[in-house]
C-alpha cells in the first residue's frame, strides 16, 4: 500500500497538535503533584519534563494518554529520581528549606512538625495522602495510578493518617 508524504506530514502534524493540547491540559497538574513532593522548582521541572518526554515516545492517537497515565509516569520518575538521590548523597534538609512553600500564617514550628510528621511516613503512604488529600483525587484514580485496588488505597489511606495523628500527638475523637 503506497501512502503519499503529504499523509505521512498530515499524521505528524495531528499528533504534534493533540500532543500540544495533551501538554497544555496537563503540564500545570502534573507539576503542582512534583512540586508538592517537596522537589524544588528546578527538580520538579526537570522531572515533569521527563514525564512529557515519555509520553512524546508513547503518544500514539489511537491510543490516547490521559492525566492518570501522566500521574503514574510521574510517580516512577518520582521514585527514579529519589533512587538516584540517594546514591548520591545523604543530606538533610536544612531549616529555611522545610517551611519553603509553607501557607502563610501558620507557625513555622508547626510547618515543620507536619512535615517531620509526614517524612516518617513510607514513600507510597505520602504519596497516597498526596494525591487524595491535596490533589484531591478519589481512592479509585489513585488505585489506577500506583495499579493498585482501590481497597487497598484506602487501607494505605487510613494508616497513615493514623501514624500522622500519633507523631503529632492529635487525638482520634472517632472512637
Amino acid at each position: 500500500m503506497f501512502v503519499s508524504p503529504d499523509a505521512d506530514a498530515h499524521t505528524a502534524e495531528a499528533r504534534r497538535e493533540a500532543f500540544s493540547a495533551l501538554f497544555e491540559r496537563c503540564y500545570p497538574r502534573v507539576l503542582r503533584f512534583v512540586r508538592g513532593t517537596g522537589k524544588d522548582a528546578m527538580e520538579a521541572e526537570d522531572i515533569t519534563s521527563e514525564v512529557f518526554a515519555v509520553a512524546w515516545n508513547k503518544f500514539d492517537l489511537r491510543d490516547p494518554i490521559d492525566l492518570n497515565w501522566l500521574m503514574g509516569t510521574a510517580i516512577n520518575k518520582l521514585r527514579d529520581h529519589d533512587r538516584r538521590a540517594r546514591r548520591r548523597r545523604s543530606e538533610t534538609i536544612p531549616l529555611s528549606a522545610a517551611v519553603e512553600g509553607a501557607p502563610t500564617g501558620l507557625d513555622p514550628l508547626d510547618v515543620l512538625a507536619v512535615r517531620e510528621a509526614l517524612a516518617g511516613l513510607t514513600a507510597k503512604d505520602r504519596q497516597v495522602l498526596q494525591l487524595m488529600v491535596q490533589e484531591g483525587y478519589s481512592a479509585h484514580d489513585v488505585g489506577q495510578m500506583l495499579r493498585r485496588s482501590e481497597g487497598s488505597v484506602w487501607t494505605r489511606a487510613s494508616r497513615a493518617r493514623a501514624q500522622l495523628r500519633k507523631s503529632l500527638r492529635i487525638e482520634d475523637n472517632d472512637e
